[in-house]
């Protein structure tokens, strides 16, 4: 069935209006999802949002949510929402009186009185562990976590019943002991008796999960009681009712809990319903973030998500809204001839067959969610004619943060009697700057300087890091601020564990990066592995 999605926005591109329709033509169905009337204050807060939704018979519209935002005076922390609808499909108005909310000293969430939230206590690194209900001993989520904040497990208490579940480092999830499903690269794999079924899960451009499905008899086609789940999403993130919800004997229950963005919704005691996105956890009736943003400092402000576009807008580790990994700029033809393509739109680039980026023509072009091409297509930007033009310029190295990296490093050689080695390759890595010592922890690209240690000279380490220059010089055209609020610092953080550091976003554009210009095809491909 054909679907259609139209949305508005103002002008600093945050949604304001989306609608969505279904049929021939896009005319035949008025499925009533929309979304109106969203607005914001001048720090980006949500003001105003109003959903609509089929009524029980799907034969007419129904006002969802008419919800009225507050903040605290001078604070974007959120006081209170009151929803003038009454009606409890979309966001549950479950008081009425005094504010909704509190927050600790860090900004976190401590209480939400519509969900009969009455403590949340956080770690160091700002994550829950611990959430009560209604200040009971009985009725209570504790989550546990490694010393990076990845989740580990979580176990929920009610009355006397204990649910644990637990987390493995390959993806797999146990309940109380017993396996409930291993993921795989295009879904998850559940475990029924002795057998084992593979799920299949249809995404987005955001990466949500729109269809699971199961081929249960094996016969190659899939048949409508083989669809296991269909989800659809209203703006920021908040799943459509009516549709095929049932999860059927071929998928898993605890599987099926990870859509929005393929992220996992916590839907204890019914109430919860915040998605788990690493490093802060998300409220998709809202909009919003419950727990403070690590990197607040170069961010719109501490709570509001996906700079309020949550149609174009991803965030893989719950720190920084990102353009999706879909969509990265590099192709390879069948020559081995390495290209680059700046984002232009579905029918419009530029052919470049002298190198001198002045032709441009019309055709047709489409992507596969690697960005490999698929159609036809042209090279637009052969960077191996690049190479013996593209020299290190100094006034391209981020210096703020290279200069006293450099100095310390340089501080403790000179203790030691040893030195910082510039082992720089301008055949092979034209343009940058790289320099090795023992002191150095791990390594770091600072615009188009590099710096590692002689256990990470190897091909595979400098290769990546190069990647990161070519994304610093190509996409963010030599712009240090951009480059850092966008690679840098979410690299960093992700570096220091706030998750698995070689599937964030940053590291896979590094990795097809770096693995396309120097031929490296582990480190191209190693993003469809980590996907």
């Amino acid at each position: 069935k054909k679907r259609g999605y139209g949305y508005k926005y103002d002008a600093l591109n945050r949604i304001k209006r989306a609608r969505y329709k279904a049929g021939d033509n896009l005319t035949t169905e008025k499925l009533f999802f929309d979304i109106k009337s969203v607005n914001y204050d001048k720090n980006g807060n949500i003001k105003r949002l109003d959903r609509f939704s089929p009524n029980e018979a799907f034969d007419a519209k129904e006002e969802t949510d008419h919800l009225t935002y507050k903040y605290f005076q001078l604070s974007n922390r959120l006081k209170s929402v009151t929803d003038a609808t009454g009606n409890a499909k979309g966001f549950k108005d479950g008081n009425t009186s005094n504010d909704d909310y509190a927050y600790d000293t860090d900004g976190n969430l401590t209480s939400d009185a519509n969900k009969g939230i009455t403590k949340i206590k956080y770690n160091h690194l700002n994550l829950p562990t611990l959430i009560k209900f209604n200040n009971s001993n009985t009725k209570k989520i504790k989550y546990f976590y490694d010393a990076s904040g990845v989740k580990l497990k979580k176990v929920v208490t009610d009355g006397s019943d204990e649910t644990i579940t637990d987390y493995m480092a390959n993806g797999s999830v146990y309940e109380n002991d017993v396996l409930q499903f291993i993921p795989h690269a295009e879904g998850y794999v559940t475990k029924s008796g002795n057998s084992y079924s593979y799920v299949y899960n249809f995404k987005d451009h955001l990466g949500s999960i729109r269809l699971s499905y199961s081929d249960g008899d094996g016969n190659g086609t899939i048949s409508q009681s083989e669809i296991i789940e269909e989800n659809h999403y209203y703006p920021y993130g908040l799943k459509m009712r009516g549709f095929n919800t049932n999860v059927s004997s071929l998928g898993n229950s605890l599987a099926q809990k990870y859509r929005f963005n393929g992220m996992e919704l916590d839907e204890s005691f019914e109430v919860l319903n915040t998605y788990d996105f690493g490093a802060r956890n998300y409220d998709p009736a809202l909009g919003r973030w419950m727990n403070v943003d690590p990197l607040a400092e170069i961010t719109m402000q501490p709570y509001s998500a996906f700079n309020n576009n949550p149609i174009y807008y991803t965030d893989p580790t719950g720190m920084i809204a990102e353009p999706p990994v879909n969509g990265l700029e590099w192709f390879a033809d069948d020559t081995g001839e390495y290209f680059w393509n700046e984002g232009q739109g579905s029918y419009e680039h530029y052919a470049d067959p002298d190198k001198t980026g002045s032709n441009s023509f019309q055709g047709y072009y489409s992507a596969d969610e690697f960005s490999e091409p698929v159609g036809d297509y042209s090279i637009i930007f052969d960077l191996s004619g690049m190479k013996p033009d593209d020299q290190y310029d100094p006034s391209n190295t981020i210096w703020s943060v290279a200069a006293p990296m450099l100095g310390y490093l340089e501080k403790m050689s000179a203790i030691t009697f040893s030195e910082v080695k510039d082992i720089s390759d301008q055949e092979k890595y034209p343009g940058v700057k790289i320099y090795s010592s023992e002191y150095m922890n791990g390594a770091i690209t600072l615009g188009n300087l590099i710096i590692t240690n002689p256990d990470m000279e190897s091909a595979g380490t400098l290769d990546h890091e190069y990647g990161h220059y070519l994304d610093f010089k190509h996409h963010f055209k030599n712009d240090k601020t951009q480059y850092l609020k966008d690679i840098g610092y979410p690299s960093l953080k992700s570096a220091a564990g706030s998750g698995v550091h070689s599937q964030s976003t940053t590291e896979k554009r590094a990795n097809r990066l770096g693995g396309e210009w120097s031929g490296n095809t582990y480190l191209k491909n190693k993003h469809r592995d980590e996907k």
